[in-house]
């Protein structure tokens, strides 16, 4: 499939008028959040972003400079993912997470450090676990899994992590793997979570270019990334599962990336790359069976949030507006 040939939806494309749309909804997350008792900052990070976009609307058009665009396409991508964030929230607050919305939400506008972005990809992740499952579960935050989803009668967990170089994206998983086994008495197993984000070379995670975004560098960088982690899952010569991870059911990556069209400045493209593994040993078998739901979670989310599928299941267009 030639990727680059379809674009997303015209209605599902950020324009600057547009920003206005994505600024009123994130200052009714940030409402909910605030209901929660979390005092938010004037100056913290979220409420620059809806200060940036209002003012990008305001314009009519977007800046013109690279540094300048690259903040724009950050603030609005945060502000998409604490808008999903802000709409899973019940009503009464669960102290776990308001603990994590609490980190998550720091950060000043220039500058936010990596706790604070960890904690803004668990939500995120448990957004659309919400939006996929009527059974999910936030256990206390200390040695169990970020969330906990029921199948029947097994409960299992989700880990989710978020390394801030590549060349700890294995540290990073053997960390969320050793959570979920010391949560085996607990639960029946898992899945694990990897945000590249931040992993993402620059040149791949945004891009200033004439036409429509090439998404064919990032998908091939991503698929490195997952080959290497299914390698420290599973054994090829074996041709099973290492004993020390056959907890493991699921593994999902995600990235995202942004472009601009120099021909075009008018329209801004947030995209967001996943990929999943599911460890089913015998696709007929019951393991089988777990692991291909489990698996098919994250990606379920990813559709009922509102966003348009592009290749199938691994490229995935943000849709600014609900």
């Amino acid at each position: 499939m030639d990727l680059v040939s379809e674009p997303p939806p015209p209605d599902k494309i950020l324009t600057a008028d547009r920003m206005a749309d994505l600024a009123g909804n994130l200052e009714e997350a940030l409402a909910k959040i605030e209901k929660w008792g979390i005092c938010l900052h004037p100056n913290s990070r979220l409420q620059k972003t809806v200060s940036l976009l209002h003012s990008v609307a305001s314009k009519g058009s977007f800046p013109k400079l690279p540094h300048r665009l690259l903040e724009l396409g950050r603030a609005a991508r945060d502000a998409r993912e604490f808008v999903e964030i802000g709409g899973m929230l019940p009503d009464e607050p669960l102290r776990p997470v308001a603990v994590a919305l609490k980190k998550a939400t720091k950060g000043d506008a220039s500058q936010t450090a990596d706790a604070p972005r960890q904690f803004q990809s668990e939500l995120w992740v448990g957004a659309l676990l919400s939006c996929s499952t009527d059974f999910l579960g936030v256990p206390e935050r200390d040695s169990r899994p970020d969330y906990i989803v029921r199948n029947s009668n097994m409960q299992y967990g989700v880990e989710v992590k978020r390394p801030t170089k590549v060349e700890t994206v294995l540290t990073c998983a053997d960390k969320g793997i050793k959570q979920l086994r010391v949560s085996i008495q607990h639960y029946h197993g898992g899945a694990l979570v990897i945000d590249l984000t931040d992993c993402l070379d620059a040149r791949l995670a945004a891009t200033i270019e004439s036409g429509p975004p090439n998404l064919e560098p990032a998908q091939e960088w991503i698929a490195t990334q997952i080959h290497a982690l299914h390698r420290y899952i599973y054994d090829e010569n074996a041709q099973r599962i290492r004993a020390s991870r056959n907890h493991i059911f699921a593994v999902a990556v995600v990235a995202r990336s942004m472009h601009w069209d120099v021909d075009d400045l008018s329209q801004l493209h947030l995209m967001r790359h996943i990929g999943y593994l599911a460890y089913t040993q015998s696709p007929n078998s019951l393991r089988g069976h777990r692991a291909t739901w489990l698996s098919g979670l994250f990606l379920q989310g990813a559709k009922a949030a509102g966003y348009h599928i592009l290749d199938g299941h691994e490229i995935i267009f943000e849709n600014p507006v609900r």
